[in-house]
């Protein structure tokens, strides 16, 4: 597969912010259309990029190609992307940013999940407070 360097970027970049959780009740699609729309949000991809093709992103992601179609056409129903037959899927140059209440929503949701594992790990609030306390401190 050839690709330039900004575009064997974009993958890899692609590849490191998308995690996938095989145990979570949310559809392993779903998780890489939010991961990717986050990404936008975030101009980690910027409009006019170029996406790897279906096949592409099923071995970067090692997940069903059928899952990575789903998540294309879900993108370019919403929007998200465009797809030109011959040519690839790309952001979209119409993309909205991620509005503060989504990102709020995100957050909680996802600190949540992180509540309820501290204390399914024996964690106790306050053990957990000065935990999340340190990291932020280790990233300013």
């Amino acid at each position: 597969m050839y690709c330039s360097t900004h575009q064997y970027s974009l993958w890899v970049r692609l590849q490191m912010f998308t995690k996938i959780d095989y145990h979570s009740k949310v559809p392993i699609y779903v998780q890489i259309k939010n991961q990717i729309k986050y990404l936008v949000a975030t101009d980690e991809l910027k409009t006019a990029d170029r996406l790897p093709s279906v096949r592409e992103l099923s071995v970067l992601l090692k997940v069903n190609p059928t899952s990575a179609a789903r998540v294309y056409r879900d993108l370019e129903a919403e929007g998200v992307i465009t797809t030109k037959r011959g040519s690839g899927s790309f952001i979209a140059a119409n993309v909205q940013k991620l509005d503060k209440s989504y990102r709020l929503r995100t957050i909680v949701a996802e600190s949540q999940k992180l509540i309820v594992l501290s204390h399914q790990m024996g964690f106790s609030p306050d053990e957990l407070t000065n935990i999340l306390t340190e990291e932020l401190r280790k990233i300013k």
